[in-house]
């Protein structure tokens, strides 16, 4: 279990597309009070496995598991790897309640804990990512890559939830259309390799979204650079 102290308001004012603008003292508040009640209910979880990796002209396996990776933009993500870490975290569905609430009654606030919750479980996922790193030290790691990133296929999603067992983990599923309950969750692979990774591989050159990207045209990145 990961604890938040603070969410990252530059980073959920950017979901929000505020973006450089000052906002006002009302939103400023809205913001505040958002932030402690979500503060308040989310129950940061995550869960991890390692696997060794084996590497053919279709896809990438995880061995001992049924994932396969398609997908040049995975394939160079892992390039030079030899394992791979599977990885799910999730802010719990206390968050997700909290926001439908807000919908119902303001939606500007509504909004606001939306953007709050996703700057949340990237702080979360980056705390994660640093706890995995100090526990396979001195082994190099790449940026997670999420399915849906490139052209690595978002029908995944299962795949991954099942074989981290994250439902009995995390409390982690996915529905038929793929989408994932609690919402504000992540899966994502992160190569693992004895050599130093070439951090320029991430970024928006593998993302399938880069020609339409509102974040890439304003000149911000992503959720997943």
């Amino acid at each position: 279990m990961i604890q938040l102290d603070s969410i990252n308001k530059e980073e959920a004012m950017r979901y929000m597309g505020i973006g450089n603008t000052e906002p006002s003292e009302i939103i400023n508040k809205i913001i505040d009070k958002c932030e402690a009640e979500l503060l308040d209910v989310i129950h940061p979880l995550y869960t991890y496995s390692v696997f060794d990796i084996n590497v053919s002209d279709d896809c990438i396996e995880l061995k001992n598991t049924s994932v396969k990776l398609t997908g040049n933009a995975v394939k160079n993500h892992l390039r030079g790897c030899s394992g791979a870490v599977l990885f799910a975290a999730t802010l719990g569905i206390e968050a997700d309640k909290l926001i439908k609430r807000k919908q119902i009654t303001d939606i500007t606030s509504a909004l606001a804990a939306d953007a709050l919750a996703s700057a949340a479980i990237e702080q979360v996922c980056n705390m994660a990512e640093e706890n995995i790193a100090a526990a396979l030290a001195p082994v190099n790691m790449t940026w997670r890559f999420s399915p849906g990133y490139g052209d690595l296929p978002l029908s995944l999603q299962p795949t991954f939830l099942s074989v981290l067992n994250a439902q009995k983990r995390i409390g982690l599923t996915v529905t038929d259309s793929l989408i994932m309950l609690p919402s504000k969750s992540v899966t994502a692979v992160i190569g693992l390799s004895d050599k130093p990774i070439d951090k320029q591989r991430q970024g928006c050159a593998v993302c399938n979204l880069r020609d339409t990207c509102q974040f890439r045209k304003r000149g911000d990145r992503c959720v997943g650079c």
